[in-house]
């Protein structure tokens, strides 16, 4: 099975959305706040394809035709790829039986996992500060959402960012690793998202092909179960140094 990951520098950003306060469907982006990721990763150039997930999982998980294989895998949870009650951020640690657990065991790359919310963003931007690592707006010819004409597409299909990132905006949710929280605004460095294993919800971002084009900017977030899944969300691997 081949990976195609992309090298991530090191490096400082302001995370988080500008959009004013009174706009309660965004104020989980705010406030904006500085980060700094002290070290380089590497991140899926293209969400994982239904292809990828079968070579791992084996046929007959995802509801898709086969000649679909180029599609996001989708309709997947936090805990198919991780395994149920992830320790995370105590430890790394996933199930043996999970994607990811499968996954290192084939490869023996135990850095292999989610990105963090924090890498995901700033990955994202791609040295951007705009709403979308286009600029202010974007167009059906740039992302997969809601307003595009076209219907289910291979991975890859639109412009990459600056990058050579793929379908950040648009196409399918990506999970993140973290527990989702609320920002608090303060400066941080190598951030892992809420610390209390009560909370049940995990990050998702960068909005799908269901969605409209405001919900795929570089700063939306949302919280979503664990053990829950839905169609148009699926996930990106990173490579990052193990715990």
């Amino acid at each position: 099975m081949e990976l195609w990951l992309r090298r991530i520098p090191a490096g400082t950003f302001v995370m988080g959305g500008t959009f004013p306060e009174d706009i309660r469907i965004f104020n989980n982006e705010l406030p904006a706040h500085k980060v700094t990721l002290s070290k380089d990763f590497y991140l899926g150039i293209f969400p994982v394809t239904q292809k990828q997930w079968e070579l791992v999982m084996g046929p007959g998980d995802l509801f898709h035709d086969e000649d679909e294989s180029g599609y996001p895998a989708d309709g997947i949870s936090y805990n198919n790829i991780c395994g149920k009650n992830r320790p995370w951020p105590k430890d790394a640690s996933v199930s043996p039986d999970s994607f990811l657990g499968q996954l290192r065991a084939k490869t023996g790359l135990e850095g292999l996992d989610l990105p963090t919310e924090a890498q995901w963003e700033y990955a994202c931007r791609a040295g951007t500060t705009t709403e979308y690592s286009f600029g202010d707006s974007i167009t059906p010819s740039q992302a997969k959402y809601r307003d595009s004409e076209r219907g289910r597409i291979e991975v890859g299909s639109y412009p990459p960012n600056a990058w050579g990132l793929y379908d950040m905006h648009g196409t399918v949710w990506e999970w993140c690793r973290d527990r989702y929280r609320r920002y608090t605004g303060k400066y941080e460095t190598d951030p892992v998202g809420s610390r209390n294993s009560s909370d049940r919800g995990r990050v998702i971002r960068g909005g799908s092909l269901s969605d409209g084009s405001l919900s795929c900017r570089s700063a939306v977030r949302n919280g979503f179960y664990a053990s829950a899944w839905k169609m148009n969300l699926g996930f990106r691997l990173a490579l990052v140094s193990v715990q």
